[in-house]
């Protein structure tokens, strides 16, 4: 979790205009939030286990729709130990949050800023409140968890507008968006305003993609080592076969072989270069040669 922890940490320190933290703030509310339905309006729940990240949403709450917020610290002994970190909003004022985002009610679909600045400040909520960003050094992924289908279709349709491929899966009881693309990473860091991590997973890739290349030149060289050595030892054996029987052959062809005898380890280029001809005269004369041991094997 260093990485997601240490990318959230960052992405709290980033500034916003009002426009752009009530963007923020619908999106923490949307994508981490949980309504708590009652006899009255329903009201939301939202829970973290960054203390800052609690503060800032607790912040947010009171600066821009002017509630006063319950702040609660859970502690959790299962599945693990933890410390939880809970914003509850009543009914009345999750009702004015959301209709200072827009809406007439808190079931109302989603629709997404215009303004960039806004809409960058969206995916920044949407991250901090269930986003994962996995180590670039052991694989490309990052995910989004949803709890609901507001909050899986509020991501769905995020990404969509973002022009970012994204996967999908069921993980127990939460939809789970993931995008595996290092590309696609990087741009969405440079959305969220964090270019630090976002160098870093560009560092790694650029790091990965030298290596695959070596890794790639390597192999071709080592099959065409193999391959012309093959094709050596092939020839001498036909060189070996003609000169051991006193075959007559044309000066060339015998040039040839005896050069190609004296010099096995030399390449074709090499060779054709002392002989004073082309690469694919020498190949021609070794082929010949070929046929010529080739018919004596058959006889």
């Amino acid at each position: 979790m260093s990485y997601t922890k240490d990318l959230k940490l960052n992405l709290l320190h980033v500034s916003a205009k009002d426009c752009c933290g009530l963007s923020e703030l619908e999106a923490l509310l949307r994508t981490g939030g949980e309504f708590i339905l009652g006899g009255g309006l329903p009201g939301i729940t939202f829970t973290t286990e960054l203390e800052p990240l609690a503060g800032r949403v607790l912040s947010l709450i009171r600066e821009l729709i002017g509630a006063e917020p319950r702040m609660l610290m859970l502690k959790k002994s299962q599945p693990r130990r933890m410390t939880l970190y809970s914003v509850e909003l009543d009914g009345r004022n999750t009702r004015a949050a959301f209709e200072k985002f827009g809406y007439e009610g808190v079931f109302a679909d989603a629709v997404l800023p215009e303004r960039e600045c806004c809409l960058r400040a969206a995916l920044r909520g949407t991250f901090l409140s269930c986003g994962m960003l996995a180590d670039p050094n052991k694989q490309y992924l990052m995910e989004f968890s949803a709890s609901g289908d507001m909050s899986g279709n509020y991501i769905s349709l995020l990404l969509d507008r973002l022009n970012i491929p994204f996967g999908e899966n069921i993980r127990g009881d939460k939809r789970v968006f993931y995008i595996k693309e290092a590309g696609s990473i990087s741009k969405l860091l440079g959305l969220m305003n964090a270019p630090a991590i976002m160098l870093e997973v560009e560092n790694v890739r650029v790091v990965r993609e030298v290596r695959n290349r070596i890794n790639r030149q390597n192999n071709c060289e080592s099959a065409n080592m193999d391959k012309s050595i093959t094709a050596s030892l092939r020839t001498l054996e036909d060189i070996e076969l003609i000169l051991s029987e006193g075959k007559r052959v044309s000066p060339a062809l015998m040039e040839a072989a005896q050069m190609r005898a004296e010099r096995p380890e030399a390449s074709l280029a090499e060779l054709a270069l002392e002989l004073g001809i082309s690469r694919s005269a020498l190949n021609n004369r070794l082929r010949r040669l070929h046929e010529i041991a080739e018919e004596m094997r058959i006889d």
